[in-house]
């Protein structure tokens, strides 16, 4: 897969950022785009091999961009979004919205046809990739699965960015039953490609750990601001901490989808003000 071209349509420049440094740390040449126009554009003009998409662009729908795509083009669309209307109906079936192989959200119902939600143990693994379009939906993802309640870590204290990710380490080797050591150098290694950081006081920092069978998150937040060579310059107040198996296809995704929900103001502004017991359900939106 090395060397193969990802076109990143988002309009926002973190996300686009975060998924940039991601992707090229595992060799794919990246291409961006903010707008609907910019993306039609650079998927004539580029003719990139896989197309990231958000559905929640400013200037026209995602889904008339797969349309208008789809009218001389078979490029594979990965859809990422928070919009619950756009997952369409079972596993491998034709989506009527837009002529993609779509697969419905993960959820916690567990109704016969729909996807497995997110749990932290024993995951099962997805569809095999088809042909044509990967399009899947966030829109239903389960934090709640993704991070459990002993994953919540309330005034975390750090002097620095080195001894953050150390205190993030510590905590996610003792719950995952994983060496520290190995956690913190592969958060390290992922930070000299460039700070996760996505502003606003946020930090997304995130690892692939080849021990791991499932991806996990841990939510901390701090006692005081650190220093994160953020993106906006501003020091970090909340993390969410990333792991995910080494060959997980669902990494990006979740990804995106967090960074997504950490950056809603109002979102932001719940957990600032939470009390303890209250700041998982205030990420969740419980």
């Amino acid at each position: 897969m090395t060397g193969q071209s990802v076109l990143i349509v988002d309009d926002e420049p973190a996300i686009r950022r975060l998924l940039r440094t991601s992707l090229g740390a595992q060799g794919y040449r990246t291409l961006e785009a903010a707008t609907a126009a910019e993306a039609l554009a650079r998927i004539a003009a580029d003719r990139p091999d896989v197309v990231i998409l958000d559905l929640g662009l400013p200037d026209r729908d995602g889904l008339e961009v797969i349309r208008a795509v789809r009218t001389g083009n078979a490029v594979p669309i990965v859809v990422l979004t928070s919009r619950e209307s756009a997952a369409c109906g079972a596993p491998g079936a034709t989506c009527s919205n837009c002529g993609c192989m779509c697969r419905r959200s993960a959820r916690r119902s567990g109704r016969p046809g729909t996807a497995a939600p997110y749990p932290h143990r024993n995951r099962g693994r997805l569809p095999p990739r088809r042909a044509g379009d990967a399009a899947m939906t966030l829109a239903a993802m389960a934090l709640d699965a993704l991070i459990p309640p002993g994953h919540v870590l309330d005034r975390l204290r750090a002097p620095d960015k080195t001894a953050l990710l150390n205190a993030l380490a510590r905590a996610a080797g003792e719950s995952l039953g994983l060496p520290p050591a190995g956690i913190a150098a592969a958060l390290a290694a992922r930070e000299a490609l460039g700070s996760t950081g996505i502003g606003g006081g946020i930090a997304v920092p995130h690892a692939r750990i080849a021990a791991l069978s499932a991806p996990a998150g841990f939510l901390a937040r701090l006692d005081r601001p650190v220093a994160f060579d953020a993106v906006d310059g501003r020091p970090v107040d909340l993390v969410f901490l990333l792991l995910s198996p080494a060959t997980d296809a669902d990494h990006l995704r979740a990804l995106a989808a967090v960074s997504r929900r950490l950056r809603r103001p109002e979102v932001a502004e719940a957990m600032r003000t939470a009390p303890p017991a209250a700041l998982r359900a205030a990420l969740l939106g419980a």
